[in-house]
This record gives structure tokens, sequence and C-alpha cells, in this order.
């Protein structure tokens, strides 16, 4: 499962916090924004969190987009309603693995939560992962940023 798994579970992670600080629709000041998520893994009990910023100049995006631009899954469902977006992805992984992610997330235009479950399927074995998102807008972009 490795860094493959890995890798979907941080994309989905991204996707969430990337609607959050630019979905369509939403009236959002432009800034510098803060995502913070943490992974839970429900067979080891481990977590892991990573918080990454990001200058959002636009107040436009699409996250069906975004979705869409994920490597090796294809959407299954996809949901935007006003300052909420719920999600659900099928990825294949190497070995022939096979990985669903199913996500959603709100925001205020100033802050967002959501979570995202990812499950793989190995042979007859299940496992889950979850990760909760959280985003803020943290102040202006830096001048030197682009």
């Amino acid at each position: 499962m490795g860094s493959t798994a890995r890798s979907i579970r941080l994309l989905g992670a991204s996707l969430l916090a990337a609607a959050g600080a630019q979905a369509a629709g939403l009236a959002l000041e432009p800034g510098l924004w803060e995502a913070s998520w943490t992974i839970s893994n429900a067979l080891t009990g481990q977590q892991f969190t990573e918080t990454r910023t990001q200058c959002i100049r636009t107040r436009e995006f699409n996250p069906r987009e975004l979705l869409r631009q994920a490597q090796g899954c294809r959407v299954v469902s996809e949901d935007q309603q006003g300052n909420r977006i719920q999600f659900s992805l099928i990825c294949s992984l190497e070995g022939g693995a096979q990985t669903q992610v199913d996500g959603n997330f709100e925001t205020d235009g100033s802050n967002g939560n959501g979570q995202l479950r990812t499950q793989t399927r190995i042979g007859g074995m299940s496992v889950n992962m979850d990760t909760n998102v959280s985003t803020r807008r943290i102040g202006d972009c830096p001048a030197a940023q682009s």
C-alpha cells in the first residue's frame, strides 16, 4: 500500500483544502491560507499531521476541475451546493488494489473544515484512513509570492 496509497490520501486532503480555499461562487477574501490535515490510520492507530500555506489570489475556482485532474482516479459523484462540497473518487493502485475516497468540506469564506474517508481494498482486506482538514485565512500574501 505504501507511497501510492499515501499519495492518494494526501491528494484527497489537498482536494479538500483547495476546494475550501477556492470553491466557485463563495464570497472569499484572497490572501494567504493555511491548510492542516490529520490522517488517522484505524489499523495502526497512528496519526500524521501536515500543514501547508498557499497564496490565493482569485475568488473564482471550480473544485470539480481539480477532482477530474486526479490521476488514476475517476469521479464517482460530486456535489457542490453553496459553501459545501461532497465527492467520491475511485482510484486504482499498483498491484490491483482499489481505493475509494469520500470527502466533504464546508467553508464560510475565511475558515473551513472537512472530512475524508479513504478505504483501500487489497484482496479480502480493507483498510480505512480518516482525515480531518481545516483551512483558514492567515493574512495577506507576501509581496514576493506570485
